[in-house]
């Protein structure tokens, strides 16, 4: 399915296709990927015709960190520090996680370089970086391909992460044909399913650093909510049987993921006009509020966090906090129970309105949606700080800093905070002026978009219009 759609997105790339193709042959013998499935081992077998492969040599490294667009990547995408020279830069991108793999796997350094290279031309206008941002992401594509031609010889980890890349080429590229109802970030998330489930056929064990995997299962689940779309039934199974393979930490992310995937599916019975009866939908959104509550009493210690005053060197801070979490990932889990509590109450009020509910029980339960989406809305835009903050060294107890900096998946969670049903007008238009400031300084087009979706939406809650929940406010409509 992936490789069906990929000549469609090749297709929006815009790449003349003998300059593409002389580009790939002056590039093949500089950077290949690697057939171990462990990123950083590569193979010196010689007798493989597909992808030859060998050891990085001291031009790729140097042409990685000559890139522009990598360079962009890691200066406004990395969570570590702000260089303070160019040595400072260099020494910052040669001790990412992400650096072993560019200099190995050609599919992810395009990758990586059309996502900077895209931002670069959002922030200074220059039509060169575009042109190089587009010539990456369709070199990277085919790259893709081919490495799922040749399963054998394949490093599908690598291959995986480089489509995760080109979803994020389409959060920057932010256009009506990059995100939204069957676009191409939607056949992105299509695809890079479809290759985790063939990287967990070839390595039944849950790996111990694919916390990235969980995350990705939020993203399949958010597509299907932009589109009105059942969730995937396979995907729920697969994360299931991931649970006994991982500790308790991550065995509590995927039964988030389970009560999001209940959540899905009864919104796609709504938008598809399957579920007209509001009564069955507020006794299903009640059973969800009272697990997702369930869910946060009984967070694991690892997981608790504390609300504290924010340095005056960090951005992002809302009413001067921020959280300090032990672990960055967690954190960002936390934002999916967020969205998806707000997005259950508003669910609720709506349907309970239907029904011309009134007296106590439900001003009682009015009051407290209300102070449900209140409180989610303010953990959202405080934690956004500790997110993706380029953080110089790691805190006390601190640990496991991802190799990027959460920019990419926090603007939904945003986008619910800022449009959410009785969020005060601070917590609104601070959201505007962040996603502002995201998509003029770091790049982000898909931020700008999204701003008027997220006033439309308030506007309906505000004249109580709503012929459905939920706008659409990741695509666009």
């Amino acid at each position: 399915m992936f490789r069906d759609e990929n000549d469609k997105v090749v297709t929006k790339a815009r790449v003349p296709k003998a300059k593409t193709t002389a580009d790939q042959r002056k590039r093949a013998p500089r950077l290949t990927s690697g057939s171990n499935s462990r990123a950083g081992t590569p193979s010196t077998n010689d007798s493989q015709e597909i992808m030859p492969l060998r050891l990085p040599s001291p031009s790729s490294t140097t042409l990685a960190l000559e890139d522009e667009g990598i360079r962009f990547f890691f200066n406004h995408y990395s969570p570590l520090g702000t260089p303070q020279s160019a040595a400072d830069q260099e020494l910052r991108i040669r001790s990412s996680p992400m650096f072993p793999l560019i200099t190995e796997n050609e599919s992810f350094h395009n990758a990586v370089s059309s996502v900077g290279s895209a931002g670069l031309y959002n922030v200074t206008k220059d039509p060169k970086h575009m042109i190089v941002a587009r010539k990456k992401y369709a070199a990277s594509l085919r790259d893709i391909t081919r490495s799922l031609g040749d399963l054998a010889h394949s490093d599908l980890d690598a291959t995986f992460k480089a489509v995760m890349l080109l979803t994020a080429f389409e959060i920057v590229n932010g256009s009506s044909q990059s995100i939204g109802i069957g676009t191409s970030w939607g056949v992105h998330i299509d695809g890079g399913a479809a290759i985790l489930k063939m990287l967990t056929s070839a390595m039944p064990a849950f790996r111990s650093d694919s916390k990235g995997w969980i995350q990705f299962i939020f993203a399949v689940y958010i597509k299907s909510l932009s589109r009105g779309d059942d969730a995937a039934a396979e995907m729920r199974a697969w994360a299931e049987a991931c649970k006994k393979d991982v500790k308790v930490p991550e065995v509590h992310a995927i039964d988030l993921t389970h009560i999001i995937y209940r959540f899905t599916n009864l919104h796609a019975s709504l938008r598809q006009g399957l579920l007209l009866d509001s009564n069955i939908v507020v006794l299903e959104a009640l059973v969800l509020d009272a697990e997702l509550e369930d869910w946060e009493t009984n967070l694991p210690e690892e997981w608790k966090f504390e609300t504290v005053p924010a340095p005056d060197i960090m951005y992002f801070t809302y009413n001067g906090k921020t959280h300090n979490y032990h672990d960055f990932w967690v954190g960002r889990i936390l934002n999916n129970y967020r969205w998806v509590r707000i997005l259950v109450n508003e669910l609720l009020m709506v349907h309970m309105v239907r029904l011309g509910t009134s007296g106590a029980e439900y001003k009682e339960q009015r009051r407290r949606s209300y102070g449900i989406i209140e409180r989610m809305a303010t953990d959202i835009c405080t934690g956004i700080s500790a997110s993706f903050f380029r953080h110089s060294s790691l805190g006390p107890g601190q640990k496991d800093v991802p190799a990027m900096s959460g920019i990419f998946i926090i603007l939904f969670p945003l986008a619910v905070a800022g449009s959410a049903m009785g969020v005060s007008q601070g917590i609104h238009e601070w959201v505007i002026n962040t996603l502002r400031f995201i998509g003029n300084r770091m790049g982000i087009c898909q931020a700008i978009s999204i701003i008027e979706l997220i006033r439309k939406q308030r506007k309906a809650f505000e004249e109580q219009t709503l012929s459905h929940v939920i706008t659409n406010l990741w695509g666009a409509v």
